[in-house]
């Protein structure tokens, strides 16, 4: 009878470190599983661009080195899963500036930006969001719709309306 108890807490006592071991393995990957979702959902946020793109906060901006007219700029931006730059705040603005002169050398040329009054003379809105200009950096004396422009272009840090056929570089950004 002794020795039936022995082999039964002999039994019991390595069940007890099966146990144990198979609630440390348990535990290690929970604990990695964990690990792994956080550093997916952390490498899931905006923190790098792809080559050739700039971040400011969560959105990265591509200035183009070739130039078109606006509708085939905005079709350019799609085509690498954006759209012209557009609801420009004043970092927002600040950052296309520096980032122009960064890859330019200078800003001598207009850039296409996303707004447009072409469907309604006058009432400039962002054409991908649909969105109003709020803020605005009109060059003195703009918009005025000299020429049929309906198109939005920025240089040195003003806007000005100029016709959507002239073929300018642009702004893209992508969040």
């Amino acid at each position: 009878m002794e020795n039936t108890d022995k082999r039964t807490n002999k039994c019991t006592g390595g069940n007890r470190l099966l146990i144990i071991g198979i609630l440390v393995f348990i535990s290690t990957t929970m604990i990695m599983t964990g690990l792994f979702i956080s550093l997916k959902i952390k490498s899931d946020e905006k923190d790098t661009c792809d080559i050739g793109w700039s971040l400011y906060e969560t959105t990265c901006f591509n200035i183009s080195t070739l130039s078109l007219s606006w509708n085939l700029a905005k079709d350019s931006c799609r085509s690498m899963d954006g759209r012209l730059a557009e609801q420009i705040t004043e970092g927002k603005h600040a950052f296309i500036q520096q980032l122009d002169v960064e890859i330019h050398g200078t800003a001598l040329d207009w850039l296409w930006l996303g707004g447009t009054d072409i469907d309604s003379e006058g009432n400039w809105i962002w054409d991908d969001s649909k969105k109003p200009l709020n803020l605005t950096f009109w060059r003195p004396g703009e918009p005025n719709d000299a020429g049929s422009e309906d198109c939005l272009a920025t240089q040195t840090g003003v806007w000005n309306d100029i016709p959507c056929t002239a073929e300018k570089q642009f702004v893209c950004e992508k969040s």
